[in-house]
Formats: C-alpha cells, structure tokens, sequence
C-alpha cells in the first residue's frame, strides 16, 4: 500500500493489492482518538451492517457509522455487538 499513507491505523484482512483507498472496499476500521479520553472507531461500511443494539452512530454519504469508547467498561458492553459487525464486514468483503 505504498500510495496511500494515514496517520490513523487501518485494519484489514489481507496483503493489499493497489486501489483507490476513497473506495473502502477492502478498509474494515479504522481507529480516531477524537477526544482526550475517548476511543472512537470508524466503521468505515457501517451502513452495509446489520446493527441490532444501535451501538453505531452517524449517517454519512459514503457509508461510514462510528462507534465510541469512553471507559473500559463501555468497551466491554459493547464487545459482543463490535465482534458480530466485524464478522459480517469480514464475510461480505469485496476482494
């Protein structure tokens, strides 16, 4: 990925052939330390994802949902929801 450098860490499933990054087919989340004390992910295919506990927020054109962290305890609550979004981003990833 020698085109596209960021400063915020991306993570995805595989070594990468060239794209056009403003795509996010292959980018599942990215991570935004918005606030001192706070962690905030950046789902960026959040609208392709079924959310049933409404833990993502925002409504954006190219389909990001965000997902915020405020303590360790608020990871921990929103754990199980967070691993099924990133199940179902992984299962219907466009290689």
């Amino acid at each position: 990925m020698k085109e596209f450098f960021t400063t915020h860490p991306y993570f995805t499933t595989d070594t990468m052939k060239p794209f056009n990054p403003k795509d996010y087919k292959r980018y599942i989340i990215g991570s935004n330390l918005f606030k001192k004390d706070m962690l905030r992910m950046i789902i960026l295919r959040g609208t392709s994802v079924q959310d049933p506990t409404n833990i993502l927020e925002g409504d954006y054109k190219d389909g990001r949902r965000l997902l915020s962290f405020k303590s360790i305890d608020d990871v921990k609550s929103k754990e199980k929801a967070l691993k099924g979004i990133i199940k179902e981003l992984v299962k219907n990833i466009d290689v």
